[in-house]
């Protein structure tokens, strides 16, 4: 028999109503009710005469959401109209009328109407245009086709390596789509531009002591005594592969006036025992990690493999490889990717320069510009903090900002809880983590409910 739990939590719902001089933080999962509680703190609000209408700003992830919380801001403003008297019948009727004219808008809309109010300080052509996701991804697909022309003249080290990697599995995407959306990403995180950590890391001497090792285990596994043992049959991928390299490794560098590229030093050289593929066999070697066979290698049944091998000499072996490889992987992506991070700025900037000629910002501009405005310039900080009382609401974790107070720094990644100062503090204004607040000295409050057991964690302070 299933108990249900049912936790009162009618005081941090009257808190969120009633207690319009403390900044709270709401957080709940979805359907628990924070847009209804959000809704009746705004009536609040704007029924004691703490804020009108155009001075508030409710801002959600959804174009869906934001339609959905103006339609019920609407519902509630007319039944409490009706049931009004005194002096709040009059500014609800004034909330009312002005709905039209409320902040109710997504994170990025709201962030456009900030640049679009001061397009000069945000340095942003006045009559810009929003791309939207699949636009802003055509545009950076044209800005990394023309990059990547370029690029394939004379291949960086990242480049050239993230070509030669080969698709697994369920991955449709070849190695240009791969690397594109590698770009899409990083364009989308340009704001951060210092240069990943790139450990030392001597690809050369790891990929030859593995191909060593590779060899060995390929020997050893040849001289299998049936070749019906499931031992054998599962390292077949290791002979196959040790095969392909050797036969490399016998092809001597190509002649000169052959037609046949020579690769850089770091890719091909040519060693006492031929010619090494670095690149090739660097995606070949991670492939034989996610080989079948290999990585989930059967052990086979008796005590001896072949006539003067042990299996468990074999499976030793096997061991020590399929290890090593795995380490190799994980060294090598984090190679590649910080040299990649370097690599694709050039696809980057084509793609900035693409949108500069359109007068075109992407979400991830929105973001940025609004944040540098704020931050760079007093006149609109202390504009948003006179002009604005500001509540905020997330997808799964509701913001309120009081007319008169609001936290140091809003920020869906933490929460502070400051004594109030009792004096006003320097007004300011910051884009964070999709989050924006006007700062004044406060106490900050936070009321938080887990959906889930449908209970309540709070503290006031």
């Amino acid at each position: 028999m299933m108990t249900r739990v049912i936790c009162d939590d009618a005081d941090a719902r009257q808190a969120i109503k009633d207690d319009l001089d403390t900044t709270l933080v709401v957080e709940a999962a979805a359907g628990t009710g924070k847009t209804t509680e959000l809704v009746n703190r705004i009536l609040r609000v704007l029924a004691t005469g703490r804020a009108k209408m155009i001075e508030i700003v409710a801002v959600t992830f959804t174009e869906k959401a934001a339609g959905e919380l103006k339609l019920r801001l609407r519902e509630a403003l007319e039944h409490a109209r009706a049931t009004a008297d005194g002096d709040e019948r009059p500014r609800l009727e004034l909330a009312l009328a002005t709905l039209e004219e409320a902040r109710v808008n997504t994170i990025h809309g709201f962030c456009a109407e900030l640049l679009r109010e001061r397009p000069v300080e945000a340095s942003v052509d006045p009559l810009f245009v929003v791309l939207t996701e699949p636009e802003a991804d055509r545009l950076y697909t044209r800005a990394f086709r023309a990059w990547l022309q370029e690029a394939l003249t004379d291949p960086p080290e990242g480049v050239r390596r993230a070509l030669r990697r080969s698709s697994f599995g369920g991955d449709a995407d070849g190695p240009i789509d791969r690397l594109r959306n590698a770009g899409r990403m990083l364009a989308e995180w340009r704001d951060f531009p210092r240069s990943w950590t790139r450990p030392a890391f001597d690809r050369g001497a790891t990929i030859d002591r593995l191909v060593q090792a590779l060899h060995q285990l390929a020997d050893l596994t040849s001289r299998a005594s049936s070749d019906r043992d499931n031992l054998f049959v599962d390292t077949d991928g290791v002979r196959r592969l040790s095969r392909q390299i050797q036969l490399e490794q016998s092809v001597g560098p190509p002649a000169p006036g052959s037609g046949e590229p020579r690769h850089s030093s770091a890719a091909s050289r040519t060693s006492p025992n031929g010619r090494t593929d670095l690149d090739g066999w660097e995606a070949r070697l991670i492939d034989l990690t996610r080989d079948r066979g290999f990585s989930r290698t059967r052990k086979g049944s008796g005590y001896k493999f072949a006539k003067d091998v042990t299996r468990t000499e074999v499976l030793a072996a096997r061991d020590a490889l399929f290890a090593d490889l795995q380490q190799f992987r994980k060294d090598a992506d984090a190679d590649l990717a910080a040299a990649l991070q370097q690599e694709l700025r050039g696809a980057t900037e084509r793609y900035q320069q693409l949108k500069q000629a359109a007068g075109a910002l992407d979400f991830a501009d929105l973001l940025v510009r609004a944040r540098d405005l704020i931050r760079d310039d007093a006149d609109v900080r202390r504009h948003l903090s006179t002009s604005s009382r500001i509540p905020i609401r997330f997808r799964r974790k509701s913001w309120s900002c009081s007319p008169t107070t609001c936290p140091e720094s809003c920020s869906s990644s933490a929460i502070r809880n400051r004594p109030s100062t009792g004096s006003a503090a320097p007004t300011s204004a910051r884009i964070g983590t999709y989050a924006i607040g006007s700062r004044r000295a406060a106490g900050v409050s936070c009321i938080s409910r887990r959906a889930i057991a449908a209970c309540r964690r709070s503290s006031i302070s």
